[in-house]
């Protein structure tokens, strides 16, 4: 697995006065978000925007995933939100450049600790410590998950059990 962090810095997503959702990383790169006719699209764009008001901001990685299993191999830019945990935004072609002014983006609903992403940075992905647990019982996963104090575990599938004490 080589995984391998193309950027990181800090960004900042808002909505401008004319209501565009503009991406801003490092305040030196500019991207509006815009539904397109197959789904949302990243456009490279400029700093001339006015701010009605900021959506998120934080910290980013942008991460060229390779061979890892627990992600796709192609971009991912990672976003800090409010909770602490990275949002993850697939790039299948990356970010957009001045030669290809607009790329497709896939909004991912899975999100990940900081920790865990620089696990995966490191190529310590976790994708081998999960297969181990598929074939456990859900009982068994939840004496570990209550070993490590997991809130919330008794409502939990085996799936999100796992989910948890890997993350």
């Amino acid at each position: 697995m080589q995984n391998k962090v193309k950027r990181e810095g800090h960004y900042e997503l808002f909505l401008t006065t004319n209501d565009n959702t503009i991406l801003s990383l490092d305040e030196s790169l500019w991207y509006a978000i815009a539904e397109g006719q197959r789904g949302d699209i990243i456009i490279k764009s400029d700093s001339d925007h006015r701010k009605k008001k900021t959506l998120q901001k934080g910290k980013y990685y942008l991460v060229d995933f390779k061979g890892d299993p627990d992600f796709k191999d192609m971009p991912h830019l990672l976003l800090e939100s409010s909770s602490g945990r990275f949002d993850e935004w697939l790039l299948p072609k990356d970010l957009p450049s001045k030669r290809d002014k607009q790329a497709k983006l896939i909004k991912s609903s899975h999100s990940i600790t900081e920790s865990k992403l620089k696990d995966h940075i490191r190529s310590k992905g976790s994708g081998a410590g999960k297969r181990e647990f598929e074939n456990k019982s859900r009982s068994s996963i939840y004496q570990i998950a209550r070993e490590k104090k997991i809130k919330g575990r008794s409502r939990m599938t085996k799936d999100e059990l796992i989910d948890a004490i890997t993350d």
